[in-house]
């Protein structure tokens, strides 16, 4: 499973936000680098912030439609 980050947050609760709303619209979709950007934040902003992740088969099938 190849995984593709969409959208990036400096803030994990708006993370779960967006993550619950898609998952509410039948994406499956995953936080990478929560735990980093929640225990050093200021080492969170080198690992580029909190990361959703949906599969790379999603996004391919979204845009062919």
């Amino acid at each position: 499973m190849q995984l593709i980050t969409v959208c990036t947050f400096s803030d994990i609760t708006e993370a779960y936000i967006v993550k619950g709303r898609l998952e509410n619209e039948g994406v499956p979709c995953y936080i990478a680098d929560e735990n980093i950007n929640t225990l050093r934040p200021s080492l969170g902003l080198v690992w580029g912030g909190i990361k959703l992740q949906v599969e790379k088969a999603l996004t391919i099938l979204k845009q062919a439609q």
